[in-house]
């Protein structure tokens, strides 16, 4: 079983789901890790507005996707790309072993997010 403040932030989820007008979405993880991270970002004038995470695996899985969308707001592109999950320990508390690659997943697909959004705006400009 896992930790109390774990199975709190699994059972509110308020950052967890998909934001349909996102201009930046990531992904990483898959089935031979048996977790997935896929974040969808609203950007504004290079301010990251509104954040949410689909994640599929454990609690702990699901738990640390929200804890770092929730944190990902108020940051700038490029503090996103230099995002680091360390907090997410302090947060949640104990995490089972096996479970502490998320916290890189999270990162890679946060990454991910920055990797797509400057694609996306280059791709825009050329298309004026």
């Amino acid at each position: 079983m896992y930790n109390k403040k774990i199975m709190e932030i699994f059972a509110s989820s308020q950052h967890m789901g998909e934001i349909r007008q996102a201009n930046a979405i990531g992904e990483a993880g898959g089935a031979k890790v048996g977790d997935i991270f896929k974040f969808y970002l609203v950007v504004e004038k290079n301010e990251i507005v509104d954040a949410k995470c689909k994640a599929f695996g454990t609690a702990v899985t699901i738990a640390i996707g929200s804890v770092c969308a929730q944190n990902l707001i108020g940051l700038t592109l490029d503090e996103a790309e230099d995002f680091n999950t360390d907090f997410v320990l302090d947060e949640l508390g104990e995490i089972p072993a096996e479970k502490i690659h998320c916290l890189d997943l999270a990162k890679e697909a946060i990454k991910n997010c920055v990797i797509y959004y400057h694609k996306k705006e280059q791709k825009d400009k050329n298309n004026k």
